[in-house]
């Protein structure tokens, strides 16, 4: 691979397309300060991809374009292309001629292309990737660069050895690793997240769960219990039934005739239809059996097909081998042949060579003889040819003039020509950028609107998810506030329910004869229970009932009077009791106090009891103390009045006092209606609860739903902004392309217009000078005469030179092509006998193939002819089950003519059956007794249980009983059956609440959550496969690098000894973790120097160690090109000379582009090209090509000098390792790349900026 040439067009000072073409060897650039050398350099490392203004000399990107001149307008695209010859196949592409451009235009627009192709910068790179060509590599060296290897930081010294070592492409590709492994570390972060909060929800539906399951449980056994049951007592029915239509039937013999043929043969069409069903179920059977014995005969006579085809296959693949292997016997043979021939030629050159060297040093005496003779007449023809010569400059210069000028107007009038072509098209390509400008601004309209509705829906999708979440914390809240008050109330409506149910707070008496006897009948309840009262009067009507609060409502006197009786003869304690009858006292006149009468404040069944009524009937309440006392100290009227106030002081008339504080929830009055509320309230708390839950459930949903839509409308929202922006970047291009369109036409004409008036001036000035050469021809004439004289002694003898030179050059150059030829000879037998060993191999392999094939071919042949017999044996198989289904078609058809024939025998029966007799009335009745029990039975099962009553007690099973139910098979008590009954119904209401839905979601969640922990498992895989190709790249990159840098040791000493004839140098690591990021130390000790760190020599021998190292790099891996931008500018006349010599060496294998001012570097140069600016502001290039440049001697001497000295390093390294000196500051290789590789998470190789 070579670089085949540079065209650049609006780059920095290149306004105009230029183009430089280059040949193998090295080509110098020269030109002034200031002309525009140094900007070739940079459109290379810029095309190459560097994004770094500075390094370009600039402060922004757009810095590169032309900005313009006084006489020329800024152009508003730059653009550079590199061609490079890939015959070689030096790049990995197919191509034979490779050609990579970088565009960029003012909007920031940048574009890369391949062979015309448009591409990404990533592509490029990875296609110079171990090449030796990107833009930090060494094939680009500048002055700068020459003094940064030698810095103590060691930048560019260890890129030179990463290039050189080729694990730029391994740093790259662990870069692209970690980045993947950061994006896969943030989605397990993620899941890690998701599965906990998930984790949490599954454990408390779990605890659900569980409650759900034992209420399932439960549930289930009362079901089959109450089923088992209902069997039971459907069973003993029936069994009465049955009995019963026994004697019914018995009565109706008598009176019916023909009812037993009639039952008979209705018994032949009930036992003959599932006959009938299950023969057409066994033909049904039969036909599907064998439609599907027909499917597997199909597939195995296509298995058939493929073995048939497999086995010919394997057959082409024999013939195909054993001529493939013969083939490679003739190859083999030929190449052996080759080796031959070329052994005995190798000899023949070694001969000849050995032979030479006496001829050439006859030659090179001879040769100095004639140039001393020649040095003598020169002398005397000088003074000769001084006039001639300066009329032939003369004349040669008006000449020099006038083919300029006729260039001029050639190159003007072709000018013209092209500038006419030129803007025909780009006035073309200016209307079509206008269409397609157009076009384009219309999708980026849709865009932006399809981008608007995005954001909006995204906007809002977002709000609602923020809502959703405050809506959640509120709901968790709010769930939690729920259950905690439903906590309390149940707890304490469970207390008063205790408390209502023993009848606590009753006296001893009370109780005893409440919980004897109950509520209904005579005793009709604690008077407290039956009396309802404000709670605001509450107190004021315990103070007034005192004693009675806890007394026992009776119907009579009687009943109280048994009830005492009963107590006393149990000693059970005492107890009051209030009858129901009896008449009531009168109510006095209280309105004039101002209160309330107490038996208005009261209701309920108690509030009528003629006792109550007289207690109350001298009783006011009023609604505070002050009251209560005035209105008793006040009172006139007849008999006693009891003032009561609501706090519960109770004044008599009399002078009584009665009163204190007690407890509000001690008294007896008021606990039935606090119970009933508290149970309502436990009912509203259950139920908000239960909303609260699917209020919770229901948010979760919408959130999980929100977060997923907003997801897929993120990624939607990035694939439409990478659409508007590559829209932008084409809209930018065409507006580009319009107005570059528009400006180059005006221009073109301008020019042109310009064009055709120089053209009109040139002529005249072309006229003139043509009459002046006229004159100086014949003055020319008159000195060549005069000189040719002199000049043909001096011509003889410079023809007797040259022939010598000429003959001496040609031994030396037969020499140098004789050992071209042996090294050539030499490469061509290692290559042809790596060509035997792998033909030999390929050999091997196809001859094993062949076997293999072979050993297939009879496996499938064996396995072919088996499943043909199989066929056949199915074929027969098939037929007989045709058969098998015809008899059973058979079969159903006269089975259905049986059954028709009876049919119409019943009906013939029933026309004539005649009603039931009297006798068979009574059982009639009996069996409608028992279907009504039945049907309620029946009724009741199918209400309960929502299903048939058939389906329900059939599908009971025994196994679905309680395990403590007692029984012997199928059989039970009914007794202990119906109490345990009972006893799993109240284990059941003590349950409490359940969340039935919490099993469905219980398994949603638990799915969703062993789904995220799969992918969880996935992620993870994922992670450690990329850390372990970090680690294997670290590896690989460590071991890579210690082996170049061995290589690269050994030839900077090699040629730092060479170039400074001697001296002392090394390079060697500082030890640490990582040889990747060890700090590197130069040792240079010129001849007779002793210097402790380089920074300490001269600029020149800085500037040599800096290229020892560089072209020791070289050594190990060549570049296809190399820019040196003025880096010979430290050095001297005598260090210039060996630089020179080092690029005429390294040129076989390198292209050198040289920016220099030295004239020695010049010189060497096979090509040379000049950079001026013509108009000011404006490079242009002049090219001049010299013949090929031979080497010198110097130059294979330098070379022999490096080879030896590299040999005498290798032998001197090689035995002080194996006396174990240390060589480098680690080691070993082993120790520089150890097993135990570094964490990559470490990061130690990273990439170089």
């Amino acid at each position: 691979m070579r670089l085949k040439s540079i065209e650049l067009q609006g780059f920095k000072s290149f306004v105009d397309r230029t183009r430089l073409e280059f040949d193998e060897g090295i080509t110098a650039i020269l030109g002034p300060n200031g002309c525009g050398k140094s900007n070739i350099v940079d459109a290379v490392r810029w095309v190459l991809g560097e994004q770094s203004a500075k390094q370009l000399r600039g402060e922004r990107m757009d810095d590169i374009i032309f900005k313009g001149t006084t006489k020329r307008r800024p152009v508003g695209i730059a653009e550079v292309t590199l061609t490079f010859d890939n015959d070689d196949r030096g790049l990995p592409v197919e191509f034979t001629e490779v050609a990579i451009k970088r565009r960029v235009t003012r909007d920031g627009g940048s574009d890369y292309f391949l062979n015309g192709s448009l591409c990404r910068l990533k592509d490029l790179r990875d296609l110079f990737y171990d090449s030796g060509v990107n833009n930090t590599s060494y094939s680009i060296i500048e002055e700068s660069m020459i003094k940064q290897i030698l810095n103590e930081n060691n930048t560019e010294l260890r890129r030179l050895l990463e290039e050189g070592s080729g694990i730029t492409k391994y740093k790259a590709r662990r870069k692209e690793t970690q980045r993947k492994l950061d994006r896969t570390q943030q989605d397990l972060t993620r899941l890690y997240d998701i599965i906990d909060e998930i984790g949490r929800e599954v454990r408390s539906l779990q605890r659900q769960v569980g409650k759900a399951r034992r209420h399932q449980k439960l549930f289930k056994e009362i079901r089959a219990l109450d089923l088992s049951l209902a069997r039971r007592r459907h069973g003993e029915l029936d069994i009465q039934e049955a009995d019963a239509r026994e004697k019914l039937e018995h009565f109706r013999t008598d009176a019916e005739t023909g009812v037993g043929e009639l039952a008979e043969l209705q018994a032949r069409i009930e036992a003959s239809r599932p006959q009938l069903d299950e023969r057409e179920a066994e033909r049904h059977q039969l036909e599907e059996a064998l439609q599907a014995f027909e499917e597997e005969l199909q597939e195995s006579q296509r298995q058939a097909l493929v073995l048939q085809h497999r086995i010919e296959e394997h057959e082409r693949r024999i013939r195909d081998n054993g001529a493939a292997a013969d083939e490679a016997v003739a190859r083999q043979q030929e190449i052996e042949g080759q080796i031959e021939r070329l052994g005995e030629h190798r000899g023949t050159i070694e001969t000849e060579l050995s032979g030479t060297g006496g001829e050439l040093n006859e030659h090179a005496e001879k040769l100095s003889v004639l140039e001393d003779r020649l040095a003598r007449d020169r002398a005397a023809l000088d003074e000769a040819t001084r006039m001639n010569l300066e009329v032939i400059e003369s004349d040669a210069s008006h000449r020099s003039h006038l083919r300029e000028l006729q260039v001029k107007q050639e190159n003007r009038r072709e000018r013209m020509t092209i500038l006419a072509t030129e803007r025909d098209s780009i006035l073309q390509a200016g209307r079509e950028a206008e269409g397609r400008l157009q076009e384009l601004a219309g999708k980026r309209l849709g865009g932006t609107e399809r981008r608007t509705d995005l954001l909006r829906d995204l906007a809002a999708r977002e709000k609602a998810e923020a809502e959703l979440e405050v809506g959640a914390h509120e709901l968790q809240e709010q769930t939690s506030s729920l259950q905690a008050r439903l906590e309390a109330t149940r707890s304490t409506c469970d207390l008063l329910q205790r408390l209502h149910d023993d009848y606590e707070g009753y006296g001893q008496g009370a109780r005893e004869v409440l919980r004897q006897h109950g509520s209904g009948g005579r005793v009709q309840g604690g008077l407290a229970e039956l009396l309802q009262v404000s709670t605001a009067d509450r107190p004021a009507l315990e103070a007034l009932l005192t004693d009675l609060v806890d007394a026992v409502v009776v119907t009579d006197t009687t009943t109280a009077v048994e009830l005492v009786a009963e107590l006393r003869s149990n000693e059970s304690g005492r107890a009051a009791f209030l009858s129901s009858s009896g008449t009531h006292g009168t109510q006095a006149d209280l309105e004039a106090t101002g209160g309330r009468a107490a038996a208005e404040v009261i209701t309920g069944p108690g509030a009528e009891l003629p006792a109550v009524r007289r207690l109350l009937a001298g009783a006011v309440i009023f609604a505070d103390d002050a009251a209560a006392v005035g209105a008793a100290e006040q009172w006139g009227g007849e008999g006693v009045l009891t003032c009561v106030s609501r706090s519960g002081l109770l004044v008599r008339s009399d002078g009584t006092v009665r009163g204190g504080a007690a407890a509000a929830d001690d008294g007896l009055l008021g606990r039935r209606e606090k119970l009933e509320k508290l149970q309502t309230d436990v009912e509203d708390l259950e139920g908000r609860l239960e909303k609260a839950r699917r209020k919770v459930a229901d948010n979760r949903t919408g959130r999980e739903e929100l977060r997923e839509a907003l997801i897929s409308g993120r990624g939607d929202l990035t694939t439409l902004d990478a659409e508007l922006g590559r829209l932008q970047v084409e809209i930018a291009q065409a507006t580009q392309t319009r107005d570059t369109a528009t400006e180059r036409a005006a221009g073109m004409e301008t020019e042109k217009t310009g064009l055709a008036e120089q053209v009109a001036a040139l002529a005249a000035e072309e006229q003139a000078l043509t009459d002046r050469l006229d004159a100086s021809g014949r003055e020319r004439v008159d000195t060549t005469t005069r000189r040719e004289d002199l000049r043909n002694r001096v011509d003889e003898i410079e023809l007797d030179r040259d022939e010598a030179r000429a003959h001496l050059e040609e031994l030396r150059l037969g020499r140098q092509r004789r050992e071209s030829q042996l090294r050539e000879a030499e490469t061509t037998l290692e290559h042809l006998r790596g060509n035997v060993g792998e033909l030999f191999a390929r050999r091997e392999r196809l001859a094993e193939e062949s076997e293999v094939a072979g050993e297939s071919m009879t496996v499938l042949g064996e396995e072919l002819t088996l499943k043909r017999d199989v066929l056949g044996k199915a074929m027969d198989e098939r037929g007989r089950r045709r058969q098998v289904v015809r008899a059973a078609a058979e079969a159903i058809g006269v089975l259905n003519d049986e059954m028709r024939g009876w049919h119409e025998r019943v009906q013939t029966i029933e026309k004539a059956r005649g009603g039931f007799r009297d006798q068979a009335h009574g059982m009639e009745t009996l069996l409608a007794t028992l279907d009504v029990r039945r049907n309620n039975l029946e009724e009741r099962v199918e209400f309960d249980h929502q299903g048939s009553f058939q389906d329900l007690v059939t599908a009971v099973k025994e196994e679905d009983l309680p395990p403590e139910l007692e029984r012997d098979g199928d059989v039970f008590q009914v007794e202990e059956a119906s109490s345990l009954l009972e006893a799993k119904r109240t284990k059941l209401g003590s349950l409490g609440p359940i969340n039935h839905l919490a099993l469905e979601e219980y398994e949603t969640r638990k799915e969703r959550l062993d789904f995220l922990e799969g992918q969880r498992d996935d992620v993870e895989k994922a992670r450690d496969d990329l850390v372990k190709a970090i680690t294997e790249i670290n590896r690989t990159a460590r071991k890579r690098f210690m082996a170049t840098f061995e290589e690269v040791r050994r030839n900077y000493i090699a040629v730092f000894q060479t170039l400074f004839k001697g001296g002392r140098a090394d390079l060697r690591l500082v030890r640490s973790d990582d040889p990747l990021e060890s700090h590197l130390r130069i040792t240079a000790q010129p001849t007779g120097k002793v210097v402790d760190h380089v920074s300490l020599l001269s600029g020149g021998e800085r500037c040599l160690t800096a290229l020892s190292l560089l072209f020791a790099v070289y050594l190990v891996k060549p570049s296809p090109f190399c820019m040196l931008d003025e880096a010979d500018a430290p050095l001297d006349d005598s260090n210039i000379k060996r630089f020179v010599t080092m690029l005429r060496e390294f040129s076989s294998n390198t292209q050198f582009l040289v920016i220099t001012h030295n004239k020695l570097t010049m010189e060497t140069a096979n090509h040379l090209y000049g950079v001026t600016m013509m108009e000011p502001g404006c490079s242009s290039i002049v090219s001049v090509k010299f013949s090929d440049v031979a080497g010198s001697a110097n130059d294979s001497e330098l070379s022999d000098a490096i080879t030896a000295r590299r040999l005498d390093i290798d032998q001197h390294e090689d035995a002080r390792g194996e006396q174990g000196q240390e060589i480098l500051e680690f080691d070993t290789l082993e120790d520089a790349v150890p097993d135990e590789e570094i964490n990559a998470d470490g990061g130690k190789l990273e990439a170089s900026e």
